[in-house]
């Protein structure tokens, strides 16, 4: 076989892989406006596959896709899934907006652009509420928020506008809140006093002293957790 042959050959699977790719990733889209559980359940779970396993080729194919609004990640989790207006889908089970989160998770941590996107969509505030008031929901909606600000300093900044770090101190010191939501709500911190104006203002919130020992035990590595773990022990018996 020629070199010529052997690499129309490899065009041609790449262009078919392309568009399996872009027809299934519209496919998961489409059925997580459906007004059956089972199917909003089947598109978020391939969302989910596709978002976390495929290769740089797969994920610019994605990226082209966010480019046309009917199927945009974030705005169709956040309308038919998070906060479904439709009444035939507001009686979506916690367990679909808990795999929403995850999608948004995911997106925002692939497409640069997607962070803007939940932003400018409503999407912080949508979030901040739930995690505010839907303890069952906070740490889905935690990591979501997370991996929407991560890298971004607009994001950050309508965030904090918006009272977000009130409310995740809020939710960190609140001793009835369950254990791993604090616990990521530290880290979640952490990533954002790396900020000084942001350091600033949690420090008004829990002291100058509980930001320096966070800084100190809660370090960007695998000891991560177990950093939040030893800071949330000594915020519940004082610094």
């Amino acid at each position: 076989m020629s070199q010529e042959v052997q690499e129309f050959n490899t065009w041609i699977a790449a262009y078919k892989r392309q568009l399996d790719v872009e027809n299934q990733f519209k496919d998961s889209i489409n059925k997580i406006k459906s007004q059956f559980h089972y199917q909003r359940m089947k598109g978020l779970t391939k969302l989910l596959e596709y978002l976390y396993g495929l290769s740089e080729n797969d994920i610019k194919t994605i990226e082209k896709i966010q480019n046309d609004d009917q199927y945009k990640v974030v705005n169709n989790v956040m309308k038919y899934i998070i906060e479904p207006k439709e009444p035939v889908l507001i009686t979506h089970k916690p367990s679909e907006k808990k795999l929403g989160f995850e999608v948004i998770q995911g997106i925002c941590l692939s497409h640069q652009e997607s962070k803007k996107n939940f932003r400018e969509s409503g999407g912080i505030d949508s979030v901040l509420g739930i995690i505010d008031s839907q303890p069952t929901l906070s740490f889905y909606g935690i990591e979501a928020l997370m991996a929407a600000l991560v890298d971004d300093p607009e994001s950050q900044k309508y965030f904090a506008q918006k009272k977000g770090i009130d409310i995740v101190v809020r939710i960190m010191t609140d001793k009835k809140m369950q254990r791993n939501i604090r616990i990521r709500t530290t880290e979640f911190l952490r990533m954002l006093i790396e900020n000084k104006e942001f350091k600033n203002k949690v420090q008004s919130l829990i002291g100058e002293k509980a930001v320096t020992y966070m800084e100190s035990k809660v370090q960007f590595n695998d000891e991560m957790k177990k950093g939040s773990t030893m800071f949330i022990n000594k915020l519940d018996t004082g610094f």
